[in-house]
């Protein structure tokens, strides 16, 4: 991270994840200097071998799926050695009774736990690190990468279920789709909230729960999206009707018309 009126940086955990997020860019945009310079990078100073505590889902996105990216675009196998190397280091987090992964993870040490500020993972990071851990399970032929639960949205198993998946993958989508809706219908305001934890025990009658400091709306996409797919998929109408209230009444105009 650049500061530029003191002329320093920061590092987040230590592993230079800007500059591997970059590689890819750097290799499409001809910088050959650059990227050649970032590569010796890799080569002689990214080690994972450290007593380190890392996000799962920014280790996942940025790290592995930089150097996964790098290694199609490039075919040098050095960007897939360390690719595995960190794959490896990240398993831990799926090592949880539910396996639903923990949100952090120790590389060092291969210990993992749940953020700092709740004892819960956030959906949202866990079902969008799949992509990276299946390509490397495809590319080393090691199917660790994916013995763990699979937690796609609505609108990716939608797609998955088109496109010859297994027909159970459309029922949980309809499933989950029902839940993405009914983060907005269970709110005064009718808008989902960044942040809803499942009630399990409920002693209002309601199965969701919001803390007052998670209650503000992002404007997020997703969940039009799986809606667009939803509907496309079984022209249920009610996938429609539930796009076209509230504030994503302009996002439906365009997808549904």
């Amino acid at each position: 991270e650049l500061k530029p009126i003191s002329k320093t940086h920061g590092e987040w955990f230590g592993l230079g994840l800007t500059l591997i997020d970059a590689l890819d860019t750097m290799w499409i945009l001809g910088l050959k200097d650059e990227f050649a310079e970032a590569r010796k990078w890799v080569e002689t100073e990214l080690f994972f071998s450290k007593n380190v505590d890392v996000n799962l889902f920014e280790s996942t996105i940025r790290i592995l799926g930089g150097l996964l990216s790098t290694y199609h675009l490039t075919g040098d196998t050095l960007f897939l050695d360390k690719a595995q190397d960190i794959g490896s280091r990240l398993m831990p987090a799926f090592k949880t009774p539910s396996k639903i992964p923990y949100s952090d993870v120790n590389i060092g040490k291969g210990t993992a736990h749940p953020p700092r500020w709740t004892t819960d993972s956030t959906v949202a990071e866990v079902t969008s690190i799949q992509l990276e851990f299946r390509e490397l399970s495809r590319l080393t032929k090691d199917p660790q990468y994916q013995d763990h639960l699979v937690c796609f949205l609505p609108g990716t198993l939608a797609l998955g279920a088109h496109n010859g998946l297994p027909a159970d993958h459309m029922e949980l989508a309809l499933q989950l789709m029902e839940t993405c809706h009914q983060m907005y219908a269970q709110m005064e305001t009718g808008l989902s909230p960044e942040i809803a934890h499942f009630n399990l025990q409920s002693n209002n009658g309601r199965d969701i729960d919001v803390k007052p400091a998670d209650r503000h709306n992002l404007l997020r996409p997703e969940t039009v999206e799986s809606l667009f797919y939803m509907y496309r998929f079984t022209k249920d109408s009610k996938y429609r009707d539930w796009g076209g209230g509230g504030i994503i009444t302009n996002f439906c105009y365009f997808f549904f018309n």
